[in-house]
């Protein structure tokens, strides 16, 4: 890696930064670095609008939800991406996202709809997995508020936190009967509830202390958005707590080689493969967790995207795939 970035993950990690205390400073910079990106390219602007949707959930109780929709440069793909952030449930919006949102959807040809969640702790579990699920569940009952002729033409999709949501939905749907997306994209998503020193998975241990998200920020994380310790033993929250893992979309997984999440996401993967289901898994090589959107080793985020763009071709025939990937593949 890289030292000068290596030097950057490290003064990330210092102990300094305690994230039940900073979260509203840390929130205020993702603002202004959001306001500094819309004016280098206001032309882009014209790529986007905002949509209020208002979604009724099972109690009749309706959530006015935001969408912001990402145009492509060329629309080459007739499907659409539900996208949501990451953040540790905490932090993001889908202002901080916009630039990855743009990059994706022209990227892969397709139109992303990007979405503004409640974050934690001013509205802990499960404020946020309540308004992905509706969303969600509009999105395959009735996709042609996307745009869709049916829910085949539907990606879910999210990193980090955002991946976790993702795939909760996607087991909510399944136990409530529910159709399914036609496909899911997690970039290394979260997936378990406990990052003290009891956590099973090595590279929480190995890799939770300098690599910019440490276990400390991980557990300030998981206590804003879960303060009642044992909501997190629900599948909802942890995905590798459920007990069936069978009948969900196909899933394409990036984990990234130098993250404390990289263990969970790829258990994650396996016990898809499991059940049944379609996964086509990739590490990336000497990325970090949040390497889609840190700005840190662009040549990396420009192969995950392609590697996107070649997994999701229509004419490609899934299949189990258990790969790596580097900046060669860029």
């Amino acid at each position: 890696m890289n030292p000068l970035h290596k030097s950057v993950l490290k003064l990330a990690s210092a102990p300094i930064w305690n994230m039940k205390v900073l979260y509203p400073f840390v929130r205020r910079a993702q603002k202004l670095r959001s306001a500094r990106e819309r004016s280098k390219s206001p032309e882009r602007r014209f790529d986007t609008y905002d949509r209020q949707v208002y979604a009724t959930d099972g109690r009749g109780k309706t959530r006015e939800i935001k969408l912001r929709v990402f145009h492509p440069e060329q629309r080459k793909d007739d499907r659409s991406i539900l996208f949501f952030h990451g953040g540790g449930f905490v932090l993001g919006d889908i202002d901080s996202y916009s630039p990855f949102c743009f990059a994706l959807a022209d990227a892969l040809g397709m139109e992303v709809y990007s979405a503004e969640y409640r974050l934690a702790p001013e509205y802990p579990y499960p404020a946020a997995f309540d308004d992905c699920f509706l969303l969600t569940r509009m999105a395959v009952e009735h996709p042609s508020f996307l745009g869709l002729k049916d829910r085949s033409q539907l990606i879910l999709a999210g990193d980090s936190a955002g991946g976790e949501l993702a795939m909760a939905c996607s087991l909510r749907l399944r136990d409530e009967g529910l159709p399914q997306a036609g496909q899911m994209i997690l970039f290394y998503p979260s997936a378990w509830w406990d990052y003290s020193e009891r956590s099973p998975f090595p590279s929480v241990h190995e890799l939770g202390k300098d690599y910019g998200l440490t276990m400390d920020k991980l557990r300030a994380y998981l206590d804003l958005y879960v303060p009642d310790v044992r909501k997190r033993l629900d599948p909802y929250v942890a995905p590798l707590l459920a007990t069936n893992f069978s009948g969900l979309a196909p899933v394409l997984l990036f984990t990234a080689e130098l993250d404390p999440l990289r263990d969970e996401g790829e258990t994650l993967g396996h016990c898809l493969e499991q059940a049944g289901n379609e996964v086509q898994r990739y590490r990336v090589k000497e990325a970090v967790h949040g390497y889609l959107t840190n700005g840190i080793n662009i040549p990396l985020f420009e192969a995950t995207l392609k590697k996107c763009s070649e997994l999701l071709n229509p004419a490609r025939k899934l299949g189990k795939i258990n790969r790596s990937l580097s900046e060669a593949d860029a």
